[in-house]
Order: structure tokens, then C-alpha cells, then sequence
């Protein structure tokens, strides 16, 4: 027992051992120059802070299903004192441990410290509450709103669960101690490395809506095909991808049934456009690229790029994520233009020209949900009267492949143009604004991986993890093009 709590010691002193490491790292290279005050100030006021209050959000799956379910989300506030206080907020997941891409830290001089997660990789990023909320639920406790008006994103319940005390610790820590002044950090190896965003050398509205600037590029999502249920292709055959998952595991010992669930649960209903386009956008954006096949001796198995992919849109249906506007049911009280300009406005500026994270759009004003993602744009702006612009939005869209493809590269790309206006205050602030085009359905911006109930139950993450870790160790070079792919 000595020894065991001797090694805990060990490791929290090496973990505050690095974190301080950081923060006097952060000092030097972007000016952080108060950082000790914050950690007297505001990470020893913790253990004093108030007990974290927790929701239960409903919400409806986001999913390419005319019928999807309601998955429940745990989300809790914790108030932190001191100079540079805020309040904390942040998702309970499995074993009540916190990750850092589900949290977010509002601080009092209204900015939002969050994390953004881009092709397996996490990025520090700061921006006013008042422009982007980057969580799907309030900045504030729900049964707090109506003093601060009001962000009714989702209904929620006070519930009381289980939590990671020392995790959640440590990571209000981490928000904390980069409070102010801000740059935007990048998340390395341990202990953590410092990346400094080179800012535009601009300052001002109209600069931001310069086209040259704005013609910056996010990172560009893989390529992908969508697996509709018409085609059944995700499970059909023994040379299926989850045919061949199912192989892959019971050479293990394993008992898998991935690819009989998924003929179960994803049946054709006549509904063409039911599919896993939204398990492609989020992997596309959320993960790195599958570039190679993998062969694997015990089972003997061949996992082309394809079926690489398609298992992570198998996994990847299931994603946290902050939506943008309301999806069009069809349902009376529906809103097909629910989604204001100066909501997709402020949108797509901050996630592409901010944090060069794609995102994703139902560009349809209809039942159905077509997804396609978002990586670059290009906006010109005229001056139409006192207090208003004119908007011309040229997007660079991604969509899907039209067949399965083993073909390792960007997402087919084109263009789609909105129009709107914007009301502006003479601080360049925006007011309000008015479509001049049509618009799309919402925007969502994936934000990590989770377990939800719409999941596959037998794609596991502990055998993907296997699959996925032979990538470096053996692999086919040369493939034949897939069926529908071009030589």
C-alpha cells in the first residue's frame, strides 16, 4: 500500500511538474506574463469553488434517418474564483472522466477558452461568447438563463453523477491557466508543446471580409463514400468491410456480429437518401486519412482504403457535435430559413478563417439530410446603405464519392454561392441580416467521438484499435480499382 501510494504521489507531482514546465514555457514564447498570478489565484481557489452542477441535455441524433433517436448528454458548471475566474463547463462521459474537446471556460471578460479537435489533432482557441458558442449547450447552468438572456439550445434536468474529481481538476487547470492573454496553443506530445498562431496583419471588420484573407484554406477533409442503405455495401457479401471486421475478430477469440446488426438496423425503407454520409463528414474531419491497406495473417483478411473508411463511418455515426439552426422535418412549426445570416455568418468565419476546421452542411431545405462539408471561402463585400452590407459567400464544398474508393486524397470539391445582407453598427459589430439567396438547411461542426445508442455495439474501438495499429506493419502497395473507380 506504501508503494502504491508513493507511485500516486509520484505521478500528480510530475504532472503539476510538467504543467508548470508549460506554463513558464508559454511565458517565454507568447507573453504570458501574469501566469503565475492565475495559478495563485484562480487554480488555488478550486478546492473552494462551487460543487459542479450537472444536466441531463436531450438531443436528437444527428443522423441521416428520417427517424432518429434521442441520445442524452451530461453536461456539468463549475465556478472558479479569482481574478481570472469563470465558469467551467464541460461533458461527463464514460467513468465520469472529462476530454478536453468537450469543455469549454467562459471567462468574465465574456471569451471562451475551448478545443478544437482536426484530423487527430487538438488546438487551444479563444473567441467572444457573443459571436460562437462552441458547445452544444448553454455557457451558462439552464436554471440560470433567464438572467442573462437566455440560450434555450436544449432541455435539460438537474441530475447528480459520478465524476473524476482529480481529471476534472486537472483539466480546469489546464483551460485555466491559459486565460490571458491568448494565443491560439496547439496540443502536442507530453508534456505540452506551444504553437503560435501567426495572427493576419490586419485589424478591423471590413479587413476580415477581405477576400485575399479569407481565401485561406482549412485543412481539407478525406475522400469517402457515404454506404446508403439502398446498396447495403457497408454489410453485404463476405468481402463487406464489416464481413471482413467480423473475420478479423473471432480470429481473436472475439465474437462479433457488426455485420449482421448492421443488415438488422439499417434495412432499405424507400427513403434513397437514408445512409452514413454523416459517419463519413465526421471521420473526414475528426480523424486522419486512411492511406494504405492493411493485410492481416491471423485472419486473413485484406482491408482495402475503402473498407478502412467505411468502418469509421460505421464508428464515427456516433459524434458530439454543435449544431447551427434547426433541421427541416416538416413538421408544423418548421422553419426552412431558421438559420439567420448572421448566425451562418458568424459560423463559418470563426471555424474556417479561425480555427481552419471544416464543417458540415445539409445545403437541402427539405425532409432529407444530404451532408456535405465546408473547408474554404472566399466573401466579397459591397456597401449597400448606412449600416448594411451585401454579402457573396463562395464556399468550397466537399461532397462524397459516388462509389467506394480506394484512392487515397482530398473529397471531390466545388463551389456553392450564398447571398445575404448584414446590419452592422459603426464598430463593425453584426446586427441582424436577411437572405438574398436561398440558404442552407443548418451547419454542424463535429467535436469528438462518442458511444451512443444508435451505435453498432460490435465495432469496438478496442479491436479497430488493432486493425488500424498493423497499418505500419504490413500493407498492400498496389491495388486493382474498386468496381465504379477510375484506372
Amino acid at each position: 500500500m506504501i508503494q502504491v501510494l508513493a507511485l500516486a504521489f509520484r505521478q500528480l507531482f510530475l504532472r503539476r511538474l510538467l504543467l508548470r514546465r508549460f506554463l513558464l514555457a508559454m511565458s517565454c514564447v507568447v507573453g504570458f506574463s501574469h501566469i503565475e498570478e492565475v495559478l495563485a489565484a484562480d487554480v488555488a481557489s478550486l478546492n473552494g469553488s462551487d460543487k459542479s452542477r450537472c444536466y441531463r441535455f436531450a438531443h436528437s441524433a444527428l443522423s441521416t434517418e428520417s427517424s432518429p433517436p434521442r441520445d442524452d448528454e451530461f453536461w456539468c458548471y463549475r465556478r472558479v474564483e479569482g481574478a481570472h475566474g469563470g465558469m467551467f463547463v464541460y461533458s461527463v462521459g464514460q467513468q465520469g472522466i472529462p476530454r478536453p474537446e468537450f469543455a469549454a471556460f467562459l471567462g468574465s471578460d465574456g471569451r471562451v477558452v475551448h478545443v478544437s479537435r482536426v484530423q487527430g489533432r487538438l488546438t487551444w482557441h479563444s473567441v467572444d461568447a457573443s459571436e460562437v458558442n462552441p458547445l452544444p449547450v448553454p455557457l451558462s447552468p439552464p436554471d440560470s438563463l433567464s438572467s442573462n438572456g437566455g440560450d434555450a439550445r436544449a432541455p435539460a434536468e438537474r441530475v447528480e453523477i459520478a465524476q473524476d474529481a482529480r481529471g476534472i481538476n486537472e483539466l480546469v487547470e489546464q483551460f485555466v491557466s491559459v486565460r490571458a492573454p491568448f494565443e491560439d496553443l496547439r496540443f502536442g506530445a507530453a508534456p505540452l508543446s506551444v504553437y503560435r498562431t501567426v495572427p493576419p496583419d490586419v485589424e478591423g471588420w471590413d479587413n476580415e471580409l477581405n477576400e485575399d484573407l479569407l481565401k485561406a484554406q482549412a485543412r481539407r477533409p478525406w475522400r469517402g463514400y457515404w454506404w446508403p442503405y439502398s446498396s447495403s455495401r457497408l454489410s453485404k457479401g463476405s468481402e463487406s468491410p464489416l464481413a471482413k471486421y467480423d473475420r478479423f475478430v473471432r480470429a481473436r477469440g472475439g465474437i462479433s456480429q457488426a455485420q449482421a446488426w448492421e443488415k438488422r438496423h439499417h434495412q432499405f425503407r424507400g427513403l434513397k437518401w437514408e445512409g452514413h454520409c454523416n459517419g463519413w463528414a465526421g471521420s473526414a474531419i475528426l480523424r486522419p486519412e486512411p492511406d494504405r491497406s492493411i493485410h492481416d495473417l491471423k485472419s486473413g483478411v485484406t482491408f482495402r482504403i475503402s473498407d478502412l473508411k467505411g468502418l469509421w463511418a460505421e464508428r464515427d455515426a456516433c459524434v458530439k457535435y454543435t449544431i447551427y439552426g434547426k433541421r427541416y422535418r416538416g413538421r408544423s412549426g418548421d422553419n426552412r430559413r431558421d438559420i439567420e445570416p448572421k448566425l451562418f455568418h458568424q459560423t463559418v468565419s470563426y471555424y474556417i478563417g479561425r480555427l481552419r476546421k471544416p464543417i458540415v452542411m445539409d445545403h437541402f431545405q427539405d425532409k432529407g439530410v444530404d451532408n456535405h462539408i465546408v473547408s474554404g471561402y472566399a466573401m466579397t463585400v459591397e456597401k449597400s446603405t448606412t449600416g448594411s452590407v451585401t454579402v457573396t459567400a463562395r464556399l468550397k464544398m466537399h461532397r462524397y464519392d459516388k462509389e467506394p474508393s480506394s484512392q487515397p486524397g482530398s473529397a471531390p470539391a466545388y463551389t456553392r454561392i450564398f447571398k445575404y445582407s448584414l446590419k452592422v453598427d459603426p464598430s463593425g459589430q453584426i446586427l441582424g441580416g436577411n437572405w438574398l439567396s436561398k440558404n442552407p438547411d443548418f451547419l454542424w461542426v463535429p467535436l469528438g467521438v462518442v458511444d451512443c445508442s444508435r451505435k453498432n455495439p460490435f465495432v469496438q474501438d478496442q479491436w479497430l484499435n488493432q486493425i488500424f495499429s498493423r497499418e505500419a506493419e504490413s500493407n498492400v502497395d498496389s491495388e486493382a480499382p474498386e468496381s465504379g473507380e477510375e484506372s
